[in-house]
């Protein structure tokens, strides 16, 4: 399911961006700030908007450089389990 994320940062040669890009899925948005983290990117503030229209603001931290793949598909797994699917 598509998805958009807003953003606001600082790139790797000092200058101010906003970009608003639209994604397949959150997994690919998160890989995304993570990889502009990596490469020198700081980022200020991320907005992520489902095809319905809701957005939620995202903690600029939690995007550190690193993958996060591994530990979405863990929380998934999780609560599917719950759900019982």
């Amino acid at each position: 399911m598509t998805n958009t994320i807003q953003f606001i940062a600082i790139d790797d040669t000092g200058r101010y961006q906003q970009r608003r890009w639209v994604m397949p899925s959150v997994d690919t948005s998160f890989s995304v700030l993570n990889i502009l983290v990596n490469q020198g990117w700081q980022l200020r503030a991320i907005t992520l908007t489902d095809v319905q229209g809701h957005s939620i603001d995202l903690p600029t931290d939690a995007f550190d450089g690193a993958p996060m793949s591994w530990h979405l598909d863990q929380l998934q797994r999780q609560w599917q389990a719950v759900l019982g699917l």
